[in-house]
């Protein structure tokens, strides 16, 4: 288990520090995607829970499936809950907080936290399953992971 939190931060740091190959990279800038106060403005919150981020691998395959469970549970895909040697298992916890320019998710592996703004191409700011979402480390503008939000928390990318 340690190790697994040890490869899935690893590989979250160097898409961090080398990008990832993508298919549309946003700005935070501009186009981040927030939590406002009151009933209907829980965008991130709603894009998030109980759906998967799906973040590809340079030359094929996915370098994180990472389910978003309602509650807080972090959950990798891995090769599935079925599968002998390497089954979906929990990596880790998320959260978000504060609103609008301040609101972010943090992923927790271990004792390692990475807080990020998340943005999306999308006009209304409120990206569903099947868009794409850019993950932008703190101070940077222009996502550095970008990915795609897979409906639902029990089935691989």
């Amino acid at each position: 288990m340690q190790q697994r939190i040890l490869s899935v931060a690893a590989a979250l740091l160097a898409l961090t520090l080398g990008g990832a190959a993508s298919a549309q990279s946003c700005s935070c800038s501009s186009q981040q995607v927030t939590d406002g106060a009151g009933a209907g403005n829980a965008n991130l919150t709603t894009a998030l829970t109980g759906n998967t981020v799906c973040v590809a691998k340079a030359g094929g395959g996915w370098e994180n499936q990472e389910a978003h469970v309602s509650g807080g549970a972090l959950v990798d895909y891995k090769r599935g809950p079925g599968h002998p040697v390497d089954p979906r298992a929990q990596v880790g916890t998320w959260a978000i907080s504060g609103t609008g320019a301040n609101t972010a998710v943090s992923h927790t592996y271990g004792s390692t936290t990475y807080t990020w703004k998340v943005c999306t191409t999308k006009s209304n700011g409120k990206p569903v399953a099947g868009d794409s979402i850019g993950f932008c480390s703190n101070g940077s503008a222009s996502s550095s992971i970008s990915a795609t939000l897979k409906a639902g928390t029990n089935t691989p990318c």
